[in-house]
C-alpha cells in the first residue's frame, strides 16, 4: 500500500466519524501512528544511503546488531 492509498483509507474513514465515531476515530490514531514511523523509517533509509554514498565499507552483521541494542537501550 501506497502512502497516497492510505491517505485515501484515512479520508475514508474520516468521512465516517460522523456515523460511527468510535470505530472511526480508533482506526484512525492507529494508522496515524503507523504512517508516522513509516515516515520515519524511510526518513532514516533515505539518510543511510546519503551514508552509503560517502562511505565504501559495508557493517558487518554484528556491528550493526551491537548499534541496534545500543540505540534501544538509549531509547528506553
Amino acid at each position: 500500500m501506497s502512502l497516497n492509498e492510505l491517505d485515501t483509507l484515512m479520508n475514508k474513514l474520516d468521512e465516517r466519524k460522523s456515523t460511527h465515531p468510535n470505530l472511526a476515530s480508533v482506526w484512525l490514531n492507529y494508522l496515524t501512528i503507523k504512517k508516522e514511523k513509516l515516515e520515519e523509517a524511510i526518513s532514516d533509509a533515505n539518510k543511510m544511503l546519503e551514508i552509503c554514498n560517502r562511505v565504501e565499507n559495508d557493517m558487518t552483521h554484528e556491528s550493526i546488531y551491537i548499534l541496534w541494542c545500543l540505540m534501544r537501550n538509549i531509547r528506553e
